[in-house]
């Protein structure tokens, strides 16, 4: 199983409970996180005490979350060389599938124009779609995987949806594309509701995507327990955005075989 988050935290909020079945039913799970998530502003400007994040300061929260998605993806029991990192840029992924597919695109966020960060499955590989295409194939091919989980073209974040076009092209390419399982964290306005952590609760399907085939992924109480602690290891973002990713932890999770009704 290799699941294709774009931030340092989605896979957790989507798929943890998932991930940890796959797992104790003996499965090999593997993790590749897209972005570092370095372009958050105002997380940066709370962890780094500046008023105005810009270049380093949001390089090293993009370092700092990388060592928050080990410390989760350790919670769920996914081994270190299982965590792959591609640090390509924060909100530009659309202009990478792009205008900058072959020409290096510059983040206004961070300054940077390649990978920066040290743990990086290729460190300096210049921001295009070219070298992401690259780096992904390079992952599909080493894992083999039976079930890619990425995000549905319904999820509104314009670096979630622009990822699916991605995955997708690749799997085909690759004869892989009856294996995609879709998952969305940004579903509409307020979802999940209630905010805060309500494990008694069902997670409900977002209302940007009502219309997916979902299935449920019932979670023990066990699994719940893990999910949350798997949350709180992201503690730049839980700051900030603590009551929407708790929100999260229910008593299930949400997974679509298909990324339109009735396919």
């Amino acid at each position: 199983m290799c699941a294709l988050p774009i931030y340092l935290d989605d896979e957790t909020l989507c798929c943890a409970g998932l991930l940890s079945q796959a797992r104790a039913a003996g499965a090999q799970v593997y993790v590749t996180w897209i972005t570092a998530g370095d372009g958050f502003e105002f997380d940066a400007a709370l962890t780094e005490r500046t008023l105005h994040p810009r270049g380093r300061a949001l390089r090293e929260l993009g370092e700092r979350r990388v060592q928050e998605a080990r410390a989760a993806a350790q919670v769920l029991g996914v081994p270190a060389d299982h965590q792959v990192f591609l640090g390509y840029p924060d909100g530009g992924l659309r202009a990478l599938n792009g205008r900058n597919y072959a020409r290096p695109y510059t983040s206004p966020r961070t300054g940077a124009s390649a990978v920066y960060l040290r743990e990086a499955q290729t460190p300096g590989a210049p921001f295009t779609g070219q070298a992401l295409d690259a780096d992904l194939e390079r992952v599909l091919r080493r894992v083999q995987p039976d079930v890619i989980l990425i995000p549905a073209h319904e999820d509104f974040h314009p670096d979630h949806h622009t990822l699916t076009l991605i995955a997708q092209r690749l799997a085909s390419r690759l004869g892989l594309t009856a294996r995609l399982r879709y998952w969305v964290v940004h579903g509409g306005l307020e979802w999940p509701l209630p905010k805060g952590l309500h494990t008694a609760l069902p997670l409900v399907p977002p209302p940007l995507a009502r219309a997916l085939p979902w299935q449920r992924v019932p979670l023990t109480a066990g699994e719940q327990q893990v999910k949350a602690q798997a949350v709180n290891a992201y503690r730049t973002q839980t700051e900030v955005l603590g009551r929407f990713m708790r929100a999260f932890v229910r008593r299930n999770e949400l997974l679509s075989p298909a990324d339109q009704p009735g396919r």
